[in-house]
C-alpha cells in the first residue's frame, strides 16, 4: 500500500532549498525522537550536496505520549523562528535530543542568543500552537504514526534511514522513477 502525503510543501513549511526544486523531501519528526535526530543530519547533509535539485521540508509530530519535553521543544523551535533562528535551534534540540528538559530547552534558546523575553512571550503565541497544529493534522491526513516519517515527491518512502539509501531514492526521483519508495 502506497501512502501519499495530503498536504504538499509550501511557503508556511520549513525548507532547505528551493520549493520548485525537483524533488522535495518531508519529514515528520519529534525532537525527542532517537531516530529522527539520527536521521536529520543525513537529511540535511543530502539539501546541502544536491542543493536547487532538493528542498527538505521538516514539519513537527510530537508524540507527547511518550516523549514528555516534546511539545515544549517544537514551540520553542517556534519561537526561535520568530527570531530568525529556526534550523539554529532545530540542529541543537536534535543534538541533545536524549536530555532536554525545559531548563535545557530555555538554556539552548539562550546559547543562541535569543531574546529571551520575545522567546518566552512567542511559545505561547496562538499562531505558533496553530502552526504546529497544522503539521500534525496534515501527518494524520497523510497516515503518520512514528516519526521519522519521510515523502519523497509526496510518497511515503519505506526504505532504510541511513543516507545511502535515501540518497539512492533522491537519485531515481531525479531520474524520473518511484520504485525505491514502495
Amino acid at each position: 500500500m502506497t501512502f501519499t502525503l495530503r498536504e504538499p510543501a509550501d511557503k508556511n513549511d520549513h525548507c532547505l532549498g528551493p520549493l520548485h526544486a525537483p524533488v522535495v523531501l518531508v519529514m515528520y519528526g519529534d525532537y525527542e525522537c532517537p531516530y529522527s535526530a539520527v536521521v536529520t543530519p543525513m537529511i540535511e547533509k543530502l539539501a546541502h550536496e544536491y542543493k536547487s535539485n532538493l528542498c527538505v521540508v521538516y514539519r513537527h509530530f510530537p508524540m507527547k505520549t511518550i516523549h514528555s519535553q516534546a511539545e515544549y521543544a517544537v514551540k520553542a523551535a517556534e519561537a526561535s523562528d520568530r527570531q530568525g533562528k529556526f534550523w539554529q535551534m532545530h540542529k541543537l534540540l536534535f543534538k541533545n535530543y536524549d536530555s532536554l528538559s525545559i531548563q535545557k530547552i530555555d538554556d539552548l534558546a539562550k546559547e543562541l542568543e535569543l531574546n529571551m523575553n520575545l522567546f518566552y512571550k512567542d511559545i505561547e503565541r496562538q499562531e505558533i500552537v496553530d502552526k504546529i497544529q497544522n503539521d500534525i493534522l496534515s501527518g494524520v491526513a497523510s497516515e503518520v504514526s512514528s516519526t521519522p516519517s519521510i515523502f519523497i515527491n509526496d510518497l511515503r518512502y519505506e526504505g532504510s534511514s541511513s543516507y545511502w539509501p535515501l540518497r539512492e531514492t533522491i537519485d531515481k526521483s531525479l531520474a524520473g522513477g518511484e520504485s525505491a519508495y514502495l
